[in-house]
């Protein structure tokens, strides 16, 4: 693969309600951001996404949201998501490459009501 570069694709802007947890910022940004949106702009929840080694914070930043505002409700969906990525030839003579991957996706919602309808992840 020393012959071939990712492309990356554009994410795809997102509001300020759903958190999209990766593994390399510190749980306490993820933790302020929550914690504005539930308390101070009074959204109805609070979504944190995360896939993969990201999983682990994600519980991590919800446990410690839970604690620091009593009456939040937790409600949890495990899902797998397929992803396709492209890999462009940096020689003459080689072609695109698409590489599929499966990845464990983590959907936490926080809210301080409680659901309409309570499912297995509540």
């Amino acid at each position: 693969m020393e012959s071939y570069k990712k492309v990356r694709l554009d994410r795809e802007v997102l509001p300020d309600y759903i958190i999209r947890v990766n593994r390399r910022t510190k749980p306490s940004i993820y933790v302020d951001k929550i914690t504005e949106q539930l308390l101070t702009v009074k959204v109805d929840a609070v979504t944190i996404s995360s896939m993969g080694d990201a999983i682990s914070k994600a519980v991590t930043v919800a446990e410690i949201v839970n604690h620091r505002i009593k009456g939040v409700h937790q409600t949890n969906e495990i899902s797998t998501l397929s992803i396709d990525d492209e890999y462009e030839p940096l020689e003459d003579g080689l072609e695109k490459v698409t590489v599929n991957r499966k990845l464990t996706c983590l959907k936490i919602i926080l809210s301080l009501t409680v659901p309409a309808k309570k499912t297995s992840g509540y």
